[in-house]
């Protein structure tokens, strides 16, 4: 996308591209704590590996990124594949997100975040 998102908002895509997690939900929370878990209702759902997610527009505030393998219920003790650190959004930007499985078999997925816009 070459066009900022909107004053206030963000624009998120993913591309799964890791085998190992098999189809994913994805989550933009505003904190990691028990309450913000079970409040959560997932951004992206059931993305299949390979497939791309079209852009999603959420509210721009610091947010935290959850990664769960598709259906998964969130609690602070639920498995989850990638939790990131907080990340601050002012606004206008557009992100995609690739997740790809680690060269290591004992290591998580890795996942990179690309600036398409600011």
């Amino acid at each position: 996308q070459s066009a900022a998102a909107p004053s206030g908002h963000s624009d998120f895509r993913l591309l799964n591209q890791a085998p190992s997690t098999g189809p994913v939900d994805v989550y933009l929370l505003s904190s990691t704590t028990a309450a913000s878990y079970a409040a959560a209702k997932p951004v992206i759902t059931a993305l299949a590996i390979g497939a791309t997610s079209g852009y999603v527009a959420i509210p721009s505030s610091t947010l935290f990124m959850v990664i769960a393998p598709a259906g998964t219920t969130l609690t602070t003790t639920s498995t989850t594949i990638y939790v990131s650190a907080a990340f601050p959004l002012v606004g206008g930007e557009v992100r995609t997100v690739l997740v790809v499985d680690p060269q290591l078999v004992t290591q998580p997925v890795q996942v990179y975040i690309a600036n398409d816009v600011n």
